[in-house]
């Protein structure tokens, strides 16, 4: 898997992600009460039980916060009003185990200089990518955990997050719940789920995977959108 990129089709509902074109219908469907709860989502392949850490999407007030369960008192995206960056969280930062020279100012670890544009009163904020390869981990899961059934090789799931303008009233094809999740200013927060083409290795990997490391992808221009893609880690 070479890379991930994802950019806005001006004027219309169409996201762009390698290189394959995923279409991302707005049906005129009767909206679900929003939510102020979190959503908490992991991708199993059911024929292994293996599965990816869960991710946990929740807002507070007019902020929005995304976070994988097993970093999210060390690490969480935040997307505030006019800041959105990676950073170290407060508490972690307060311990002074997090690193002083972080690429960012402060506790930034990435700051996100051009937000995703808005179409249509549709903003998509933000994206997860999740290989299959990357589904390693064999634990329990919590019954409160939306389980999202991984594709075959060659596809990836990618959990999109889109911040809904108050007079959006429709919902994406395929919704995770609780989204939508309620902003304090009316705004409405949909997560949902997709599949889109990557590049498999030619060769399988000398070394076993050992674990995941996840990886920032910063916006290629002015209007995408940012997000991460899960990768292995192999054996040194």
């Amino acid at each position: 898997m070479e890379r991930v990129s994802t950019r806005r089709k001006s004027g219309s509902q169409e996201f762009m992600s390698h290189e394959s074109r995923t279409e991302v219908r707005w049906p005129p469907d009767t909206v679900l009460p929003v939510s102020r709860k979190a959503v908490r989502v992991v991708v199993v392949d059911e024929s292994t039980g293996r599965h990816s850490g869960v991710w946990r999407i929740w807002a507070r007030k007019n902020d929005l916060y995304i976070a994988p369960t097993d970093m999210g008192d060390l690490l969480k995206v935040s997307l505030h009003d006019g800041l959105w960056r990676v950073a170290f969280t407060s508490e972690h930062w307060a311990t002074g185990e997090s690193p002083r020279n972080a690429p960012g100012p402060g506790r930034s670890v990435w700051e996100i200089e051009h937000l995703p544009g808005v179409v249509d009163g549709v903003q998509h904020a933000w994206f997860i990518a999740i290989p299959p390869e990357t589904l390693l981990r064999t634990s329990d899961l919590d019954s409160r955990v939306e389980r999202v059934d991984s594709p075959r090789d060659g596809l990836l799931v990618m959990v999109n997050v889109w911040i809904c303008a108050p007079e959006v009233k429709a919902r994406p094809r395929s919704p995770i719940p609780p989204s939508p999740l309620a902003l304090a200013d009316g705004r409405s927060v949909w997560v949902g789920q997709d599949l889109s083409v990557y590049e498999v290795a030619a060769e399988p990997p000398t070394r076993p995977a050992v674990g995941t490391m996840i990886e920032f992808v910063k916006p290629e221009a002015p209007g995408d959108t940012p997000g991460f893609i899960v990768r292995t880690v192999d054996r040194a």
